[in-house]
């Protein structure tokens, strides 16, 4: 009963992405953590895990994207998926505790089947629900996850099956309450029982078979074999039935993560629309190729934060692997380089994106270098800068996607435009695709002269007034000045 959700077949898991910390801080993604999850920490972590591994197979994108649109058409399914799943995983905590490797070795075997005879009604409840769940909505879905799912459930779990479980459920409690079983037995040396077969779950040794059991073999030897031979059918029993608890308990496990991916979308989903904000589902090209193309885009973090809704940019990058920003100061430079991040990681997860159109290659990773963060150096010098550059080449591949901030900031100019030269020419010549931002006129310059059309060239918007507009432009590098900044200020504050 494997939900497969998220793929086909079981989700891809490569443990915890190799820059899941670099990307948390540089992109500020916890804002969207917040919306998806609210107070639910394990809503949290499951859209954490999910939306932090790029997923590179274009079917699969897709695959998820056709169950979201169901989840969006339909929260109240996804809803109901989560919180059984919840329930079930709540409910299951004692029996998870007991059936420790190390720990149950410790507990009889009488105890444990209790433990988990008192569990399986849930199990077999929580089950049903979902079939059901799934032939009530069948014909409003359009998902193959979804519809293959809940087939899987009606075949797997026919009204036969929930009948014969519960018949053999009465047996089990009736072991607690008449407290006895029938064996049969073989009688080996020394009074040790050996071919023990369980008969009867609903029966206890007569007083007339005890007396002759016990007759000349001493009270001790003969309750310490009977004990044995108890513990040995019963645990035959609870072998059969714990296989099918731990394999229920797993699916639902795996049901509870998928399902709580989709549920913290549709409240994402619910965030940012009922701010007015635009999403739509992009369109993703292989990693081979190279495409950046939006409409609208903006920051989802920001739009979570601010009153109102924040302005959207446009772009048109068919074919070109570099994009460099320049531009003042406070003009929305890294709010842009961090919606193209937020975007792409959206995009590759299977969610909807923050932009009424988006397009864009798949990569395998995507790595931030980004001025001032703890993950950079504050040395400040041209050997701190080579270093960082040396680390953030060993983060990439060549189907990686850059996204710089403010690098070789802390160094001269000219030095910084030398060892930038170098690094973009090397990226272009190996078409790795590379957002940048950055003040070094010099460096925007010569690419500019160098490396069009491969690269393209972007600036913050001013209006004639000189206040700032918060949209990115096509334009020549254009240098960066605070001095009219300045000049305004201090003429309205004489004023």
């Amino acid at each position: 009963m494997k939900p497969s959700l998220l793929s086909r077949g079981a989700p891809r898991d490569d443990g915890p992405a190799p820059d899941e910390f670099a990307l948390e801080r540089d992109l500020h993604l916890e804002p969207l953590f917040r919306a998806m999850s609210g107070q639910d920490k394990f809503l949290s972590e499951a859209c954490k895990r999910v939306l932090l591994r790029t997923e590179t197979d274009l079917e699969a994108i897709r695959y998820r994207q056709q169950v979201l649109k169901d989840a969006l058409r339909h929260p109240e399914i996804v809803d109901r998926l989560y919180a059984l799943a919840s329930e079930v995983s709540s409910k299951s905590a004692e029996y998870r505790a007991k059936m420790k490797p190390n720990f149950a070795r410790t507990i009889p075997v009488r105890e444990r089947l209790r433990v988990a005879v008192e569990l399986l009604p849930a199990l077999l409840d929580s089950l049903e629900e979902l079939r059901d769940a799934g032939a009530r909505h069948a014909e409003s879905l359009s998902s193959e996850g979804f519809l293959d799912f809940f087939e899987r459930l009606q075949n797997n779990y026919p009204d036969a099956f929930f009948r014969e479980a519960r018949d053999h459920l009465a047996r089990l409690r009736q072991v607690e309450r008449r407290g006895g079983v029938k064996i049969g037995a073989s009688v080996g040396d020394g009074f040790h029982g050996t071919d023990v077969v369980l008969r009867s779950l609903d029966a206890r040794p007569t007083a007339a078979l005890r007396d002759r059991l016990l007759k000349g073999y001493g009270l001790f030897k003969a309750e310490h074999s009977l004990r044995d031979m108890e513990e040995s059918a019963l645990g035959n029993v609870l072998h059969i039935l714990k296989r099918f608890i731990d394999d229920a308990l797993g699916d639902f496990d795996s049901l509870r993560y998928e399902s709580g991916f989709y549920v913290g979308c549709v409240q994402l989903h619910r965030e940012l629309t009922v701010r007015g904000c635009p999403v739509s589902f992009p369109t993703a090209y292989s990693a081979d190729e190279r495409v950046l193309v939006f409409h609208d885009l903006y920051d989802p973090g920001l739009a979570l934060r601010l009153p109102h809704r924040p302005i959207g940019n446009d772009l048109t990058g068919e074919s070109a692997c570099l994009f460099i920003v320049t531009g003042a100061n406070q003009g929305g430079k890294s709010t842009f380089l961090r919606s193209i991040g937020l975007a792409q990681l959206m995009m590759q997860c299977g969610m909807f994106v923050p932009a009424s159109r988006f397009e864009a290659n798949v990569c395998d990773r995507i790595v931030t270098y980004f001025a001032g963060s703890e993950s950079q150096s504050a040395g400040g010098t041209l050997e701190e800068e080579l270093r960082g550059l040396n680390r953030l080449v060993e983060r990439s591949t060549p189907h990686s996607l850059l996204l710089m901030n403010e690098p070789f900031a802390a160094i001269a100019e000219r030095d910084g435009a030398t060892v930038g030269r170098h690094w973009l020419a090397a990226c272009c010549e190996l078409q790795l695709k590379v957002v940048l931002v950055s003040h070094n006129f010099e460096l925007a310059n010569w690419a500019f002269e160098e490396l069009t059309p491969q690269a393209l060239f972007l600036s913050p918007v001013r209006n004639d007034d000189g206040r700032r507009t918060y949209r990115m432009t096509r334009c020549q590098p254009v240098r960066s000045s605070f001095g009219e900044d300045l000049f305004r200020s201090l003429i309205e504050n004489a004023n």
